[in-house]
């Protein structure tokens, strides 16, 4: 401790004039290992050079493994040496000095140089082949776009009720394209892509075969046209139903359609409906050509994270026609005065539709209001209701079921959200409902919401309060139903409005646990949500079996 406060005291403080001379010393000795390791490395390069290396070899960047060796070898501050004549001479030499013979570190660097040059390479390759895959997503959107554009027409609204309903919709169809996995299926594109070459080498090539690259989309597209229209065709031979490959639009010069395949034009029709073949859950909902596209991946989005592994065209195997869905959305389309729309307007709408005939108002989609075990499950809520009513005939109690297509024609089968619940001028939500006193004893119809003026299913011209209704608040509970079925989430879309016209854009759902109020498609649910707790969910292992059950087993009873 002594020697080192010594030693301190020995050295000039930064106040004397001795401090300054030692940095400039220090300072003037870096800078002369600097030049020092500057002029080796200079020469090594020189060398280097005249052996045939290239600056690029001898630049050791993020890619390199050997940066650190590569340095230990060339940033020396000791000059290169070469062998003199006379070996005692030249042994004295690298003695005294200590310098590197470069005799001695020329093999220790090319072993370098190889491998740095190699990855290197393989670094530039990978950079091209980026480019060039960019590119050529690039050049197929830009032929997407002039030779197969989106398809766009005029089409007449099919929920017109309103007087603010604009009567013609602006509808577009983005139609099946290959994506860039599927493109290097065809062996010009996977020639063009798999050639080392820059990217405006590689634009070059394709622009040659623009032609022959244009023909293959078209006879690619056509192909999944023909796959799965020809499931509609067999269906339709084995009914001996009539085709209609009509799609009606509102009237336009020239015509949109003039250039639109008869295939084509079957799979964009609103009554046109798939479904995935199996037993699961998820092969009972209703799907329409735009959404097979988008579940197979057929829309040509060109991500550039896609896979680069060649991709077939789907077979389609796993996806039949839908004949039920079929069914009922003519017969709603017929009702509607619109048998040849397309699945385009229907969806442009949104989940406006409800029924026009009783009193369920939970908004749905085209495609959950013409699914069939929704379908199903009211078929067998009637029978059960029918059977009840009719033991209670006796009582003077008349029950007309109101999705009787034979009855009350005078009904739209199904209407839009909006007109619906302002034609019975009351708040769904926020006011108490008037409940159907005479309905509480048909099983499978209790909580039947009603409007005086309108019980004529009952035979009753003069509905008196109290005797054949009552005002009661809103409760969402369905029997058989608990309390896990309620949704504890708090959702206020659409800015938390309870009007008709926004209760379009989706389901109403209320949680009467936790007196919340929100909006909620259900698609697990058809899209049926809770509307006013009269909704039908269907879960994977319940298609609202337990439900028709219970009333089953209450009236069999």
């Amino acid at each position: 401790m002594v020697k080192r406060d010594e030693e301190s005291r020995a050295q000039p403080s930064k106040c004397e004039p001795g401090w300054g001379f030692l940095v400039t010393l220090e300072l003037e000795r870096e800078q002369e290992l600097g030049d020092a390791k500057e002029a080796r490395r200079s020469e090594i390069k020189r060398r280097l050079g005249e052996m045939g290396w290239a600056e690029e070899d001898m630049n050791f960047g993020w890619w390199s493994d050997n940066p650190r060796a590569w340095h230990d070898l060339v940033s020396q501050p000791k000059p290169l040496t070469e062998r003199s004549e006379s070996e005692g001479l030249f042994f004295l030499q690298v003695k005294l000095t200590g310098c590197p013979v470069w005799a001695n570190i020329r093999p220790k660097l090319i072993p370098l140089l190889e491998d740095n040059r190699e990855r290197r390479l393989e670094m530039e390759r990978e950079a091209r082949r980026s480019e060039r895959r960019r590119g050529l997503s690039r050049l197929f959107l830009q032929m997407r776009e002039q030779s197969f554009p989106m398809l766009s027409f005029k089409a007449h609204n099919p929920m017109l009720q309103l007087s603010i309903s604009e009567p013609v919709l602006d509808v577009s169809h983005r139609d099946a394209f290959p994506d860039f996995a599927h493109t290097l299926n065809w062996s010009i594109v996977k020639d063009i892509f798999e050639t080392d070459a820059t990217e405006g080498e590689m634009e070059v090539k394709f622009g040659q075969h623009r032609d022959e690259i244009r023909a293959l989309i078209t006879e690619w597209k056509d192909q999944v046209h023909t796959r799965l229209a020809s499931s509609v065709r067999n269906a339709f031979e084995e009914r001996n139903e009539p085709l209609r490959p009509t799609i009606s639009v509102f009237n336009e010069e020239p015509d949109t359609l003039a250039n639109i395949s008869d295939n084509l034009k079957l799979l964009l029709r609103a009554d046109s409906f798939f479904r995935r073949s199996g037993l699961s859950s998820l092969s009972k909902q209703p799907l329409g050509y735009s959404m097979i596209l988008s579940m197979k991946d057929l829309v040509g989005s060109h991500s550039p994270y896609a896979s680069e592994t060649p991709r077939e065209l789907p077979t389609f195997n796993d996806i039949e026609w839908y004949p039920e869905a079929h069914e009922v959305a003519q017969k709603l389309l017929a009702d509607l005065g619109k048998p040849d729309a397309s699945h385009l307007e229907m969806k442009k709408v949104g989940s406006a539709f409800v029924c026009g005939r009783c009193h369920a108002v939970g908004s749905m989609s085209w495609e959950a209001i013409v699914s069939p075990p929704r379908i199903q499950i009211e078929t067998r809520l009637t029978r059960i209701r029918s059977k009840a009513a009719s033991g209670l005939s006796e009582r003077g109690i008349v029950y007309n079921d109101v999705h009787d297509p034979e009855l009350f024609t005078d009904k739209p089968m199904i209407t839009d959200y909006a007109t619906k619940a302002l034609e019975t001028g009351t708040s769904i939500v926020l006011s108490p409902v008037q409940v159907c006193k005479l309905c509480e004893d048909i099983p499978a119809a209790t909580a039947v919401i009603t409007i005086p003026p309108r019980m004529k299913k009952h035979g009753i011209a003069e509905p008196k309060i109290n005797e054949h209704y009552i005002s009661r608040n809103w409760n969402n509970r369905l029997p058989g139903m608990d309390d896990s079925d309620s949704d504890d989430s708090y959702s206020m879309g659409y800015g938390g409005c309870s009007c008709p016209f926004h209760q379009m854009m989706g389901g109403l759902m209320y949680s009467d646990e936790e007196d919340e109020y929100g909006y909620e498609e259900d698609d697990g649910g058809f899209g049926l949500g809770l509307g006013l707790g009269l909704g039908y969910s269907d879960d994977d292992d319940d298609d609202g079996d337990d439900m028709v059950d219970y009333w089953y087993r209450l009236t069999t009873s």
